[in-house]
C-alpha cells in the first residue's frame, strides 16, 4: 500500500497513483472511504491458522514456509504471511490475543497491546482488531491540511483510504511530525 505523500518530500507532495485521495466524484463528494490505521503488527487467520506478515527485504533468505502478499517495489522487499508458532513463548502475546477472540474469523487483524512496539496504542493487554472493523471516519475536505488536523484531533496513529476499486494509501501520525496524546491506562 503506498504513502499518500512522497516519502522524504514536503508533507504536501502527494504519491502519483493516490491523487485519487484528494479527487471527488461525480457528485462532488470524496472518492472511496476512510479508516483508522493502527500502530501494531499484522496478523492474518487463513486455514485455521495464525500468520504474521514480514517484509523481508531484497536479497534475504525467505523463510522455510510462508505464503506471498507481494513484492514491494517501494520498500524493496517480499511482503509475506510466515506461519506463528504458537508454542514458541515469544509469541505469547499474539497467542493470548488469538484466544481472547469469540470467534477467530478468517480475516486480517492488527495486534495491539503493551507488548507491541511499545504500547502506542495503549491498552492494557494484546487484542486483536480485525482490519475490517475498524472505525470509519469522515474527512469532507480531503487535502493535506485537513488530513493533518483530522489526525490531530481523533488522536490516532493515521487513516487508510480504500478507492472502491480496492486501491489503497496510507497516512501516519509521523509524516507531519505529531506527537500521540496519551491517558492512562486504568
Amino acid at each position: 500500500m503506498p504513502d499518500l505523500r512522497i516519502p522524504g518530500r514536503v508533507y504536501n507532495a502527494v504519491t502519483p497513483e493516490c491523487q485519487w485521495v484528494f479527487d471527488r466524484n461525480e457528485n462532488g463528494d470524496p472518492i472511496g472511504s476512510v479508516k483508522r490505521k493502527y500502530d501494531g503488527r499484522c496478523f492474518c487467520i487463513h486455514d485455521s491458522k495464525l500468520w504474521e506478515r514480514k517484509d523481508i527485504p531484497n536479497g534475504e533468505t525467505l523463510p522455510d514456509l510462508w505464503r506471498l502478499i507481494k513484492c514491494d517495489d517501494i520498500y524493496q522487499c517480499t511482503r509475506l504471511w510466515e506461519p506463528v508458532d504458537t508454542e514458541d513463548p515469544r509469541n505469547g502475546d499474539a497467542v493470548g490475543a488469538l484466544r481472547r477472540l469469540c470467534t477467530p474469523d478468517e480475516g486480517t487483524y492488527e495486534l495491539i497491546g503493551p507488548l507491541v512496539r511499545g504500547n502506542p496504542e495503549n491498552v492494557s493487554m494484546s487484542v486483536f482488531v480485525r482490519h475490517d472493523h475498524v472505525p470509519s471516519y469522515f474527512i469532507p475536505s480531503r487535502n493535506f491540511d485537513s488530513i493533518r488536523l483530522a489526525l490531530k484531533f481523533n488522536n490516532v496513529y493515521g487513516f487508510i483510504f480504500t478507492h472502491p476499486d480496492g486501491r489503497k494509501a496510507k497516512i501516519n501520525r509521523t509524516h507531519y511530525g505529531l506527537d500521540r496524546l496519551y491517558r492512562e491506562i486504568k
